[in-house]
């Protein structure tokens, strides 16, 4: 009895051993990230005080999140407990190996913690920053006391590069070790690996999308839209020819219109305006984030077009903080993240290793709902949001035709992406293209296996381009704020019918003709004066059209604000909406950023730009292959100046007499002054 009182007490205690390195460990990880988290908050609202400006209705929301971000602060520090115990376990064996040369000096005792401390959170947080190099979890203060210095010029910052890989080894080699000397450690964790193996591929089988040739009805389009892509950054415009394979393979093989625009370079409106057939100066959206009473009344959304007419709809896509369709834009079903106040402070600010690795898995995926599919969290998937695509096209009507448009916003700032894609290319947005096609490349395959391909017109296009010029030296990437880069307004399309050849239109079209041609392509009719788009399918049978031209805006220009000014107001220009949750543009803001717009007129390759706030008139050639652009105002005989203005002035609604009077004065047009 004597013996197996000592066993059982051997046991209790090393049970109790174990705990006690279990929870500091998990404790410390959890503690060092919830501070890094909590900082972020700080650092993000402190000045701007967003809670205090939107209303008290905010201040509700946020505490009605209270409860779902409590269960995802248990089910982090679940999995910080999970990804820890193996390491305290394996600790508890060697410290008990190595009685003999510890117990005998206290200082060597607290020297094996330290380095057994050391040891796995430097390893853990390399494996993490490896995989996820854009978490605020690599610059933690247990990051710090890992050695990770990249920023400071100590002198050991790089030797200490080496830290990595033999801190990554050592953890490896002590457990092997470990596992080797212990036969209950070495059972305990062979058999939870495979439990968690089992469980995670168990979760993924059961919930895999299956569209073997779910499609065969006719008449089906589906639109892939591309965030921010520009051709010069791909081989068909003389780009790298490995960076986006599968998007110029499609283009190829697509009808493409190679003189394409949009008209306004930010997403919400430039969708907006697909969606209507209409420039946003006639469907109400001339800003991201714009209220719902601003919508036109009167638009008539081709979703809800196609809807009448037997069509099923789809809206999917990654990123809804600054775009945010709904079911009121004519969609019965939506893919797309939580969208409102949970998503910016929620999304922003919910960073934890554990959970951020876990999210890597469909489980880990499913089981944090509020930053399921969002491009904007780190620990976003591309493979997984592309699952969570197809998952929503399987529970599709077979029967009936689709309208689906899918919206993919990787390739934007801040251009981060997870392993490979950063560590394969030097710059962040060749990283975020190549990975948004590899996204690409995997949703053909399925429109291949499902037969879209071979019932659908497919058609792909980005909102808008880029402010880059093509320059390796050019950093640029802005879009949207001005109108000093036209390359930020010019767009990819390509259209893919079924049995349709390729081929290549130069002639000018906008990204809202695709309202009439999706119609067309449906045939069902439309009213022509109700929009201002027209149908691209009689340029894609080579038929003669009069020519576009196409009117443009910016948003607002912040070259008109100082850093600190658009920190600190920005927040007083939104307000909240207590039964949508949504975030939107305040009339008094509205009113405020209409005064910093650029506006454009293109005709052909020529433009018209002018920024009444800062008395600029320039009227410019734009060379499609290069993207540069050539002042050309004394080219341009005054009455075709003088026209051009006029048919701007009009179509923005500006004031006519003012602007007409400071362009004479600055001798833009002849006249009076």
């Amino acid at each position: 009895m004597s013996t197996l009182g000592a066993v059982v007490d051997e046991r209790r205690g090393a049970a109790r051993g174990l705990l006690r390195v279990w929870l500091v460990l998990a404790g410390l990880q959890f503690l060092n990230e919830l501070g890094t988290n909590l900082h972020g908050v700080y650092s993000k609202f402190h000045r701007a005080k967003v809670l205090n400006s939107i209303s008290d209705d905010a201040r509700d929301a946020v505490s009605a999140l209270a409860v779902e971000v409590a269960v995802m602060l248990t089910l982090a520090v679940v999995l910080t407990l999970l990804v820890t115990l193996p390491w305290a376990a394996v600790c508890v064996v060697l410290r008990r190996r190595l009685a003999p040369v510890l117990d005998a000096v206290r200082v060597r005792r607290l020297l094996f913690w330290t380095v057994a401390g050391f040891a796995w959170f430097h390893a853990w947080y390399t494996v993490h920053d490896l995989l996820l190099p854009s978490s605020r979890a690599c610059d933690s203060p247990l990051v710090l006391f890992g050695g990770a210095f990249d920023d400071t010029d100590l002198p050991w910052t790089s030797p200490r590069l080496l830290l990595a890989p033999v801190t990554v080894l050592g953890v490896l080699a002590a457990t092997t070790w470990a596992c080797a000397t212990d036969r209950r450690l070495r059972r305990a964790l062979v058999g939870g690996v495979a439990a968690v193996a089992v469980l995670v591929h168990g979760w993924d089988l059961a919930t895999a999308p299956d569209l073997e040739r779910r499609f065969s009805t006719p008449g089906s389009v589906v639109v892939l839209g591309l965030d921010s892509f520009q051709a010069n950054r791909l081989a068909l415009g003389g780009g790298r020819p490995d960076l986006a394979p599968n998007v110029d393979a499609f283009l190829r093989d697509s009808h493409r219109f190679d003189n394409a625009w949009t008209p306004f370079a930010r997403t919400y409106p430039s969708w907006v305006s697909m969606f209507s057939g209409r420039y946003p100066t006639r469907n109400g959206v001339r800003f991201n984030l714009v209220p719902d009473r601003r919508l036109a009344p009167d638009n008539r959304y081709l979703g809800d077009v196609l809807s009448e007419h037997g069509y099923a709809t789809l809206h999917a896509t990654d990123e809804t903080r600054f775009s945010i369709i709904r079911p009121l834009f004519g969609f019965d079903e939506q893919l797309h993240p939580v969208m409102g106040l949970p998503d910016f402070l929620v999304g922003s600010f919910f960073d934890f290793s554990a959970v951020n690795l876990a999210r890597q898995t469909a489980l880990g995926h499913d089981a944090f709902p509020l930053l399921a599919n969002n491009r904007a969290v780190v620990g976003y998937s591309p493979a997984l949001w592309v699952r969570s695509f197809l998952r929503e096209l399987e529970a599709l009507p077979a029967d009936r035709p689709v309208f689906v448009t899918a919206h993919l916003c990787g390739n934007h700032w801040p251009f981060s992406s997870p392993f490979p894609y950063w560590a394969e290319h030097e710059s962040g947005v060749d990283a975020c293209i190549a990975m948004v096609d590899d996204q690409v490349g995997r949703i053909l395959e399925a429109f291949d296996a499902s037969g879209l391909s071979d019932s659908a017109t497919v058609v792909m296009l980005s909102d808008h381009g880029d402010g880059w010029s093509g320059d390796p030296e050019d950093t640029t990437n802005t879009h949207g704020d001005h109108l000093d880069r036209l390359l930020a307004n010019k767009v990819l399309l390509g259209v893919r019918r079924p049995g349709g050849d390729s081929g290549v239109t130069t002639e000018l079209v906008r990204t809202f003709d695709l309202y009439p041609t999706v119609l067309d392509l449906a045939g069902v009719g439309w009213d022509a004066s109700a929009i201002d788009g027209r149908s691209l399918l009689p340029l894609m049978a080579g038929e003669d059209e009069p020519p576009r031209s196409c009117f443009a805006e910016s948003g607002f220009d912040k070259k008109t604000f100082l850093v600190s000014r658009l920190i600190e107001q920005s927040a007083s220009w939104y307000e909240f909406d207590p039964e949508s949750h949504l975030i939107t543009l305040r009339d008094d803001g509205y009113d405020e950023l209409m005064q910093t717009k650029s506006y454009m007129l293109m005709q052909d390759d020529v433009r018209l730009v002018l920024t009444p706030a800062r008395g600029r008139f320039s009227i410019t050639r734009f060379d499609r292959e290069t993207g540069e652009e050539t002042d050309i105002e004394d080219e341009v005989p005054e009455p075709v100046r003088l026209a051009m203005l006029v048919a701007l002035l009009d179509h923005f609604g500006l004031d006519r007499t003012d602007l007409l009077s400071m362009a004479r004065r600055r001798g833009f047009v002849g006249g009076p002054g």
